[in-house]
């Protein structure tokens, strides 16, 4: 049982940590995908690439926090879970800590989630404007349009779709995660 505690706080730190990156990722594909749709279609890579980096970079940034704890042995209590001497240093607390982890936990991914997100929605906004004819001429038009590239227009209902749904996850996780904010304050 020791094991399993030794293992679990570093995982659990480095599950949150990768949901609020995958989450951005879901952003950034979504802002592609929306607000630059040539380019999406045409540079697309594919999701393993991302997976990889982005786990990558969780496991790499989070590798401190397994080293936080550790067992020991001791003749009265048995193996018990101790802290190590890097999770007791000051410097590496507040340095890691507290400084990295409000930056790379809070500040650097709500920022850019906050900024793709109104630029997602500025688009979509636009896109159901320009999609709504406002006299005859512009119905005949739209028709017209509608009739030629209904598959441009299907691809885009799909995409706009996606997007709010983005947008959703986005505002939950931006919900969810500043009571973890606060629980470190």
């Amino acid at each position: 049982f020791v094991y399993l505690e030794r293992w679990s706080l570093p995982m659990a730190q480095l599950s949150v940590f990768g949901s609020i990156y995958f989450t951005v990722a879901l952003c950034c594909e979504r802002y592609m995908a929306i607000c630059s749709p040539l380019f999406y279609r045409t540079k697309r890579s594919h999701s393993f690439i991302y997976i990889l980096a982005i786990f990558c970079f969780i496991l790499f940034v989070n590798i401190p926090h397994f080293l936080e704890l550790r067992i020991e042995e001791n003749e009265k209590f048995g193996l018990h879970l101790q802290i190590s001497d890097l999770r007791k240093n000051r410097i590496y607390y507040y340095i890691y800590g507290v400084t990295f982890k409000f930056i790379f936990h809070y500040i650097l991914p709500f920022t850019i989630m906050v900024v793709l997100n109104v630029k997602v929605w500025k688009v979509l906004r636009r896109q159901n404007i320009a999609a709504q004819p406002t006299t005859q001429n512009n119905q005949t038009l739209a028709n017209l349009q509608i009739h030629l590239s209904s598959n441009a227009t299907t691809q885009r209902r799909l995409q706009s779709e996606l997007a709010k749904l983005g947008i959703i996850i986005v505002l939950v996780l931006m919900v969810c995660v500043p009571v973890g904010f606060i629980n470190d304050i």
